[in-house]
C-alpha cells in the first residue's frame, strides 16, 4: 500500500461511511491508488465503537480523518456532519465495497470545473459476483445531463452545501439530496462510466439496494468474463464515449437476462 502524502489545505476530500470493518482494507487500497495529490480521507465507522490497534495504526500511516457514529444515526446526517467538516472544495461520496479507479478524483474535479457544481456517473462499470462477469450500466448514460446518478459516486462543490443537504434517512439519501440540487436549480451531470466498478454482491440483501440479478442485468451490456477492473481505470475520461457507448458494444444492444449467461 503506497503511503500518500499531501502538503497544505487538499483540494478533495473523501468522505465515506461503513458499518464494515471488513472494507477498510477496500477503501484505503481505493485511497491510495488515487492519482490525485491533493485528496483528503474522511472515513465514518457507523455502529463501530472500537478500532484495532492495526486498524488505527493504517488509518495515521496514511493520515486519515476518523471518527464515530451511533448506530441510531442515519446515513444521511452522517454524510452531512462528513460534507461539512471536509477541507476540500470538491467533496465527494463514496461506498465502501466498490472499486475507484486511479483518476476517479480527478474525473470529478475536472468535469465539476466544467459542467456542474454536482456530477458523479449516469453509467458506471459493474462486477456481478452471481454471474462473474463484467457489465455496464446504463450505457448511453455518459457525457450528459443526468436525472439520477450512482449513490456512490457522487461529487459536489462545496459551495453547494449552502443551499443542499442529504435527508436524514438511511435509503434513498444520494437521490434524495440529487432531487433538491434539480429543485435548487442545479443540473446533475453524468461524467464518463470510467473509474468506477459497483460491486454487486450474490447477495442481494447485503447490499442496501436489494435489486434482483435479472433487473439489474435488464440496463445492461456485457463486456468481459474476466474481473479485470483495468479496463476502466483510464485518465481518458473527457471523451472517452461521448456520443453514447452504444456504438462501442453494437454486439451486445438486446436487454439480457440471468439466461444469457447460465
Amino acid at each position: 500500500m503506497r503511503v500518500r502524502t499531501s502538503l497544505g489545505t487538499p483540494t478533495a476530500s473523501i468522505v465515506c461511511v461503513s458499518m464494515r470493518r471488513s472494507m477498510l482494507t477496500n477503501i484505503l487500497e481505493n485511497y491510495t491508488r488515487q492519482r490525485h495529490q491533493s485528496t483528503e480521507l474522511l472515513i465514518f465507522f457507523h455502529g463501530i465503537d472500537e478500532l484495532s490497534r492495526s486498524e488505527l495504526s493504517a488509518l495515521e500511516l496514511l493520515g486519515v480523518r476518523h471518527y464515530t457514529a451511533a448506530a441510531s444515526e442515519t446515513l444521511g446526517s452522517i454524510l452531512n456532519k462528513g460534507f461539512a467538516l471536509a477541507r476540500g472544495s470538491t467533496i465527494i461520496k463514496w461506498d465502501d465495497d466498490d472499486f475507484y479507479g486511479s483518476f476517479f478524483v480527478d474525473e470529478a474535479e475536472f468535469f465539476l470545473s466544467k459542467e456542474s457544481t454536482l456530477v458523479g456517473k449516469g453509467s458506471w462499470f459493474c462486477w456481478m459476483e452471481e454471474l462473474d462477469k463484467l457489465f455496464i450500466r446504463f450505457p448511453d448514460g455518459a457525457h450528459r445531463e443526468a436525472q439520477t446518478l450512482a449513490g456512490g459516486t457522487l461529487a459536489v462543490h462545496k459551495s453547494l452545501l449552502s443551499s443542499v443537504e442529504f435527508p436524514h434517512q438511511n435509503l434513498g439519501e444520494d437521490q434524495g439530496f440529487i432531487k433538491k440540487a434539480r429543485e435548487a436549480g442545479v443540473k446533475p451531470y453524468s461524467c464518463s462510466a470510467l473509474n468506477y466498478v459497483q460491486v454487486r454482491r450474490a447477495d442481494k440483501d447485503s447490499h442496501a439496494w436489494a435489486v434482483s440479478a435479472s433487473e439489474y442485468l435488464s440496463k445492461s451490456v456485457f463486456l468481459s468474463d474476466a474481473r479485470d477492473f483495468s479496463i476502466c481505470d483510464s485518465g481518458d475520461f473527457a471523451s472517452w464515449g461521448i456520443g453514447g457507448y452504444a456504438r462501442m458494444f453494437q454486439p451486445y444492444r438486446r436487454p439480457l437476462s440471468i439466461g444469457d449467461f447460465l
